[in-house]
């Protein structure tokens, strides 16, 4: 996390994108792994 921080003062909008694509990623994982959680429990 301390990383992110140093980012953040240095470039907020680099920072920023940054934890865009980390969140679309994880968006992106989850709701690939939602249908088979469903398909598991059928």
């Amino acid at each position: 996390m301390y990383w992110i921080r140093s980012v953040t003062f240095a470039n907020p909008h680099k920072a920023r994108q940054a934890v865009k694509t980390v969140l679309q990623k994880r968006l992106i994982a989850c709701t690939n792994s939602i249908p088979k959680i469903n398909s598991s429990y059928r």
